[in-house]
């Protein structure tokens, strides 16, 4: 019984000295961290959460808005700081913010009309549709597809490493909608749908476009969601004055600012540690490599000249310096996944079959991540789809259902494009194609070309693949064929209607390749004839049949300013003005090749090499079937001419014409480039019937052509001038053109 006081005194001291500890090491408080959106300025955030990280901030809930909320549900699903940065530096994120895949996806017959127009709009049964933004987000789709693998179809936000939240606004009420469910990358991506240039997402009744437009900074988010202590970085654009509103962007920045500023004054304030590194003479639309690397060595760096106070406030609340040792770790490209189904959603008008063919990926098949990108690219440049995004669900067998989610496009369209050259004038392109809608890979297109010099085409298509397809074109044609002296002067010009019928057969491989074979009919109604020559009785309408073979290989990486690929076209045609009545329609051959290669030498040069040929048999061959040399290549007009630097347009006429030709681009700065010009060039009209030794004598000499040339890539296409000469004459010529070609 004398123990039983010693053993109650010791249980009262224990018990004291417990009640102390706990009191003198208090819980640490649940952290916040709160990411504001900014468009570009927001890769600044991810140096100062590497700083952050490394000095051991761990963070409990992540609340972000826009930009923030791509690096903040990226940080949240488990990717260390270091690996983010490494991530954000690596990808081409001017890319991403463009709807195009790399061209060398795109089918042939697109191609061909690749960048012809400043702007295309669907029609509906209800007529013209405007769109809706600029881009649909593609690339960004497919980008946030790779890393929220692990987290694909309808999740809680609360199930990732770190819980998460994102802010975006309904259209329909102008209300705030906090995301915390449903399908991860779609969220993202509907938290940084910038009005206007971002399509918005369909969320249930919700339409959403970006958050920033009712709450860029959501601190209060973040405290709802249960932080003590809340750490954000601000990288909103502060509100301009009217000499720093220069674009339309920034007008952008300056509404959603005044929208918000109410709830995002409050949230500062509220704020516990508020971040804001000087950010404000950055581009918010600026996604160039050189800028994402500023921007987070800026952010780091500001990170670092505040960490004293950092390391204080760490402190102060007893968070214990941890190193984060585990991350999620994104997938690459060669990566390899079993495939045990394909799943396709959302067709409608195209059947699955087609899908998967383009898909060219196959169930019980081992693919890699790069052969699945390669896929989606495939079926998104048909330019039948508005969306192709895919997910790999794990199947209960350790392998992968791949689910492919496709948006079809309008079937109907109308694209305008236009041009002006010092030679041709200006010039509108009207189009109108039809998508056909239960025959993949058909299309019907028109167009209608207004100028000084008129044009109408219709053209019918069907893509087959490697499968034969079919095609028909018609076209008319005002023409003028401008005649020169022996200086380069002018002296006279023959007008014509040209009419033309084709159908044929073709074959495309791998999308590079088209060959095809068919017959048509050729019209040339001569209206006028200016020459002092000869006079229009010289010179007779005439009507033509032919057969004709024909391949083009396209593997160019841009439409224009091209720095890798090949460009080759060629056709073999026999042709008669008697409808194969008499035995010589050997006779009449036309042949020619066209090639260029575009060859990288260094970053900033490229090497084009080309070759152009014409060769015609026919004893008493018409003036406007004769190969015409001259002219700069983004006008060329006629089906017999070959373009030559330091002539006219269509200066010389000829049977037959050889050119050799190699360009030097020089890329000066971003978009503006220096190209110098050399073409060499063998004709020769020794097989016509008629002599015009004095005007267009047969060429005993090689002609040499040489120019200089400044073009800009611009918004409204490549913007061009050039001056040149040749040995044909003393005659310098310029040139200066600006648009798309047609």
């Amino acid at each position: 019984m004398k123990f039983y006081p010693f053993l109650l005194l010791l249980f009262l001291l224990a018990n004291f000295s417990l009640l102390s500890f706990s009191q003198e090491q208090p819980k640490p408080p649940k952290m916040g961290l709160v990411l504001s959106g900014g468009g570009a300025k927001g890769f600044a955030e991810i140096g100062v959460i590497k700083v952050l990280e490394e000095n051991g901030f761990r963070f409990d809930y992540i609340a972000g808005t826009s930009v923030g909320a791509i690096i903040g549900g990226a940080y949240a699903m488990g990717y260390k700081a270091s690996v983010l940065d490494s991530m954000v530096r690596c990808s081409d994120w001017e890319t991403m913010m463009k709807d195009d895949v790399p061209r060398v996806h795109y089918p042939i017959f697109v191609k061909e009309e690749d960048s012809r127009y400043y702007f295309s709009v669907p029609i509906s049964k209800d007529g013209i549709e405007l769109p809706k933004g600029i881009l649909k987000g593609q690339n960004v789709l497919k980008y946030f597809s790779d890393i929220c693998m692990g987290y694909e179809g309808n999740v809680s936000f609360d199930d990732l490493e770190i819980p998460f939240r994102c802010v975006a606004s309904d259209i329909l009420t102008g209300d705030e909608v906090v995301l915390s469910q449903g399908n991860l990358k779609r969220a993202i991506r509907a938290s940084m749908a910038i009005p206007g240039v971002f399509t918005p997402v369909k969320w249930g009744k919700y339409i959403l476009l970006d958050g920033m437009m009712v709450n860029n900074f959501p601190v209060d988010v973040c405290r709802d969601m249960g932080a003590d202590y809340i750490i954000g970085i601000d990288i909103q654009a502060r509100l301009l004055n009217e000499e720093e509103i220069t674009s339309v962007y920034s007008i952008l920045d300056n509404v959603t600012t005044w929208m918000a500023k109410g709830t995002y004054q409050k949230n500062v304030k509220t704020c516990d540690l508020y971040i804001r590194p000087p950010i404000d003479n950055y581009d918010a639309m600026d996604f160039s490599g050189e800028m994402v690397d500023s921007l987070i060595h800026l952010g780091e760096q500001y990170a670092l000249s505040i960490l004293p106070r950092l390391i204080q406030v760490r402190d102060s609340l007893g968070i214990q310096p941890k190193e984060r040792l585990m991350t999620k770790i994104p997938p690459r490209e060669n990566d390899r996944f079993f495939i045990s189904e394909i799943e396709i959603k959302g067709t409608d008008k195209i059947s699955r079959k087609e899908v998967l063919g383009r898909l060219q990926i196959d169930a019980g098949s081992v693919t890699s991540l790069s052969d699945i990108h390669q896929g989606i690219d495939q079926i998104y440049g048909t330019g039948y789809y508005e969306l192709v995004t895919y997910e790999l669900l794990s199947d209960d067998y350790g392998g992968y259902v791949l689910s492919m989610d496709v948006l079809e496009s309008h079937t109907a369209w109308i694209n305008v494009g236009a041009h002006y050259n010092t030679e041709n004038n200006a010039g509108l392109l009207v189009n109108a194609t039809l998508f056909g809608k239960t025959t993949f890979g058909s299309r019907l297109s028109a167009d209608a070309l207004l100028s000084h010099r008129s044009m109408f085409a219709l053209k019918y298509n069907m893509d087959r693949g490697h499968h034969i397809g079919m095609g028909a074109n018609a076209k008319l044609r005002d023409e003028r064929l401008p005649l020169y002296d022996s200086y380069g002067r002018s002296n006279g010009e023959i007008e014509f209607l040209y009419t033309q019928f084709n159908v044929d057969a073709h074959s495309i491989i791998y999308d590079r390749m088209l060959i095809g074979i068919g017959v048509g009919y050729q019209l040339y109604d001569v209206s006028n004839v200016v020459s002092p020559n000869f006079n229009k009785t010289d010179i007779s309408d005439s009507d033509y049949a032919s057969i004709f073979t024909y391949l083009k290989y396209d593997s160019k990486n841009k439409a224009y300013f091209a720095d890798r690929g090949w460009e080759v076209s060629g056709y073999f045609k026999l042709m008669t003005d008697d409808w194969f009545k008499d035995s010589d329609f050997f006779d009449h051959i036309f042949v020619e090749l066209n090639m260029r290669k575009f060859i990288t030498l260094a970053d900033y040069l490229t090497w084009i090499p080309s070759v152009n040929f014409r060769m015609v048999t026919w004893d008493e061959l018409p003036s406007y079937l004769m190969t015409s040399i001259g002219g700069d290549p983004s006008i060329t007009q006629l089906p017999n001419q070959l373009p030559f630097i330091g002539l006219r347009n269509m200066q010389l006429l000829s049977q037959n014409g050889l050119i050799f030709g190699s360009d030097f681009r020089f890329k000066i700065f971003k978009d503006n480039y220096i190209t110098g010009v050399v073409n060499i060039a063998v004709n020769s009209d020794s097989f016509t019937d008629y002599n015009q030794t004095v005007d267009y004598g047969q060429i005993v000499y090689p002609l040499v052509g040489a120019g200089v040339r400044y073009s800009y890539d611009s918004p409204i296409g490549p913007i061009e001038l050039s001056v040149s000469g040749s040995n044909h004459s003393s005659r310098i010529d310029g040139f200066f053109s600006v648009g798309y070609w047609f």
